[in-house]
This record gives structure tokens, sequence and C-alpha cells, in this order.
């Protein structure tokens, strides 16, 4: 049989480089893997330095806080890593949508708030050129009544009786 046999040593050292690359592709550090699989960073740095074996709980725990199957972790394959990569990217796509989306909404109420503020404000500036336009036309006409001879009006755009108008 054609069969590679590597040495313990030679398949911890391989393993451990495995779990580096699979750790860094999923965006972990040392000490995020060993708490995600109740270990000391310490235990992590050994694995992945090939200076120690791994037992095969510890690899299923691995495993499962990479995100990847088993099998996965033990063959040398790069698909993997580019799955891990994959996944990782579109997470923080979500993210970064999920945060858009956010902001979309903030802007449209934000937006919404101030064309209501702006037509409270229109409809206040509207009032008040109403006010000054009326009180313009009654002081025309007023004017108007004056030159013409007429009495003049009982009251002013103040309510105050106007002066009495002397034609020179």
């Amino acid at each position: 049989m054609g069969v590679n046999k590597l040495s313990p040593n030679e398949i911890a050292r391989q393993f451990g480089k495995r779990v580096r690359t699979l750790r860094r592709a999923a965006g972990l550090t040392q000490a995020q893997l060993a708490e995600a699989i109740g270990k000391h960073k310490t235990t992590i740095t050994h694995i992945e330095a090939g200076n120690q074996q791994t037992l095969l709980p510890d690899v299923y725990l691995i495993a499962d806080a990479l995100g990847v199957s088993v099998t996965d972790l033990v063959k040398d394959d790069q698909s993997a890593v580019e799955d891990l990569q994959v996944k990782l990217r579109l997470e923080q796509l979500e993210a970064s949508t999920a945060r858009l989306q956010a902001d979309i909404a903030r802007n449209q109420e934000e937006q919404a708030r101030l064309v209501s503020g702006s037509r409270t404000t229109q409809t206040q500036r509207a009032n008040s050129f109403n006010s000054a336009n009326s009180a313009f036309i009654r002081a025309f006409d007023a004017a108007q009544a004056q030159l013409r001879g007429q009495a003049p009006p009982t009251q002013n755009t103040h309510g105050n009786t106007p002066p009495p108008h002397n034609p020179t």
C-alpha cells in the first residue's frame, strides 16, 4: 500500500497549521478560540505550533468553534478556508447592510421631521405675511380715503386711532 505514514509530531504540526489557518480565516484570535472551547490561550498556542497533540473531543470543539466540519478541519484543503472567508465577508456585509438600513430609517425620520417643521414654518410665514398684507391693505385703504377727503377709518392696524389728516 502506498499510504504515507506521518509521525505523531508531523500530524500535530500539520493539524496546528490548519487550526491557525482556519482560525484566522474565521477572524478569531487565539484567546477567542480558547474561550470558545473552554481552554486556555496557551493551549491554542501549543496546538498551532504543533507542540501538542489534540484529543478527539477537542478536535470536535475546535471545528464547531471555527464553524467547519471535522473533515474540513483535518484535511488540507483550501476550499474550507475560502468558505470561511466568504462566510465572514457575508456576515460583515450583512452587518453593514443592517447599519445602512438603520441609517436610512433615521435619515427618513429626520427628513420627515424637517419637512413637517418646514411646513409649520411655511404656514407661520404665510400667516405672518397675510397679517402684514392685511395691515398694509387697511393702511392703503385709509390713505386713499384720506386723499379723497373721506372720513379716515376709526382704527389703524394696531388698534389705535390714527392722527387727523392735514392735507397741505
